[in-house]
């Protein structure tokens, strides 16, 4: 370049500032193309975790409700055991089945583990939402406890206890219709059965574990129905 020549700073500096913008832009679009698909990820998620919890609600309102039946029964036993004179041996066997039944629940929560597994769920930004996972847990928690409880209740416990004492739970309890009544007792026997505190003491151990176990139910279902009403909010 000779001493004449001018350089023209003006035309490099609007290409220098082109070449800037052209940068800053395409950072640009890439944030934003990553904020797309980091909305679009975020929806998918909470679709996925509705279709959970719309699942897992419904299990447990099944749940509930076959508790409750059960929670029933057992109280019928109670207020007819002791003065049972007037109460059908029927009436009697079918209230003291209550207490042979475990209540069942699995929580259908595949794609909310996975999100826990991986990190994603803690991209959603609600509070709300992360407290009603931690209730949720909490009482599901607290309902595997129960259920444990229970299953030692039927297998090593109470129920066993009068198992052996009496060789057969058939003679005492209607739901076991499809196992042979092992003992041959009259009807005055069987209503002293009723009577005698280990079977009342069984029964009464049952129906404390079962009557727990609605609560655990009755605490996810609340938190359910709050995850579901902040899920919704977030779609």
């Amino acid at each position: 370049m000779t001493e004449t020549q001018e350089i023209p700073w003006k035309r490099l500096a609007v290409e220098a500032v082109a070449i800037v913008g052209s940068i800053l832009l395409a950072f640009a679009i890439d944030a934003w193309w990553e904020d797309v698909k980091d909305a679009r990820q975020q929806a998918k998620l909470v679709t996925a975790l509705q279709v959970d919890f719309e699942t897992t609600k419904a299990r447990l309102e099944t749940s509930i409700e076959y508790a409750d039946s059960l929670i029933a029964r057992t109280n019928s036993f109670f207020q007819a055991a002791y003065n049972n004179e007037l109460v059908p041996i029927d009436s009697l066997r079918h209230f003291g089945g209550g207490a042979l039944h475990k209540i069942d629940f699995e929580p259908a929560v595949s794609a909310y583990e996975g999100a826990v597994a991986t990190g994603e769920l803690g991209s959603i930004e609600s509070p709300m939402l992360h407290k009603s996972f931690t209730e949720f847990n909490e009482a599901l928690d607290s309902y595997e406890l129960h259920d444990r409880i229970s299953a030692d209740i039927h297998y090593l416990g109470p129920i066993w206890d009068v198992r052996r004492k009496y060789g057969s739970l058939s003679v005492l309890f209607d739901d076991l219709s499809a196992f042979p009544i092992r003992v041959n007792l009259t009807d005055t026997e069987i209503r002293q059965l009723y009577a005698d505190p280990i079977v009342t003491g069984a029964i009464e151990a049952v129906a404390t574990a079962n009557e727990s176990i609605a609560n655990n139910l009755r605490s996810m279902n609340e938190a359910a129905a709050k995850i579901l009403i902040e899920l919704e909010r977030l779609q």
